[in-house]
């Protein structure tokens, strides 16, 4: 099991496993299917003011007005970027893809409820869907966990499932991460919930959304980062990282052995 936790609004504590692939739904277990995202955060005067993504899903075989895509419209109260189909750029090995848009009945509990797209025509080939995150502007943050993406000193923080779009099944994806880092300060590092730097691990879209990525000036402890705990930050806390970082793990360690999830 795979955890991202937020420490404070400024700590990211990333703890990594090894995940095994899960079968399609209502299908015979099989190999996960490909997904690449790469990231770019863009800077303007020192300041991330979006984040370039693009989607790969390969070998797509899509009937027209089935579900292609979704992204989350609210997490826990806390709205996504909630874009619509005239931001996304999608295409597949036939050219443009046309998109229909549906929204699910909105969540009394104003939990999460989701927006969905569906196409005019068959998709075949690798489906491209490029667009842009933005960040929450500051005068919109709320407290308790960090839900959306911000930017922070120099860089990004945010969770997937606010600035993420996501192929609209519960099928299980090998998803690749890639940073281009090349629009940002010399000596900047690209972290996801899976690991530093290009990184993979085999997830649902579910899964994906939960997952945390963090862009800039990052710092981290211990130096190098471990592959089973790591604690990542830009704003300095007001507190000794060094100091209560081997107690956080002291802790997780712990936890792990108690709930057999090491």
């Amino acid at each position: 099991m795979t955890k991202s936790v937020t420490i404070s609004r400024w700590i990211r504590v990333f703890s990594m496993s090894i995940l095994g692939s899960t079968a399609f739904d209502g299908a015979i277990a099989q190999s996960p299917r490909n997904l690449d995202l790469v990231l770019k955060p863009h800077m303007v005067d020192g300041r991330m003011d979006y984040v370039g993504v693009t989607m790969r899903l390969h070998s797509v075989d899509v009937r027209a007005g089935s579900p292609l895509l979704n992204m989350y419209m609210i997490t826990a109260g806390v709205p996504s970027d909630r874009y619509d189909a005239s931001d996304l750029t999608v295409t597949d090995a036939s050219g443009a893809v046309q998109l229909i848009q549906n929204d699910d009945p909105v969540d009394p509990a104003n939990n999460r409820y989701l927006r969905r797209w569906t196409t005019t025509r068959r998709v075949n080939g690798d489906l491209v869907v490029a667009f842009r995150g933005m960040p929450t502007p500051p005068n919109q943050y709320r407290g308790g966990p960090v839900m959306d993406m911000r930017a922070e000193d120099g860089g990004m923080n945010g969770r997937g499932g606010h600035f993420l779009v996501f192929p609209d099944d519960s099928a299980s994806y090998r998803v690749q991460v890639r940073w281009d880092l090349s629009g940002m300060p010399s000596g900047s590092r690209g972290v996801w919930t899976h690991g530093e730097g290009d990184a993979s691990a085999v997830l649902t879209p579910e899964t994906l959304a939960g997952t945390i990525f963090m862009a800039g000036p990052v710092k981290s402890y211990p130096t190098p980062p471990n592959c089973t705990f790591s604690v990542y930050w830009q704003t300095q806390p007001h507190w000794d990282v060094n100091e209560i970082g081997p107690v956080l793990q002291k802790i997780y360690q712990y936890y792990g052995r108690l709930f057999d999830d090491t």
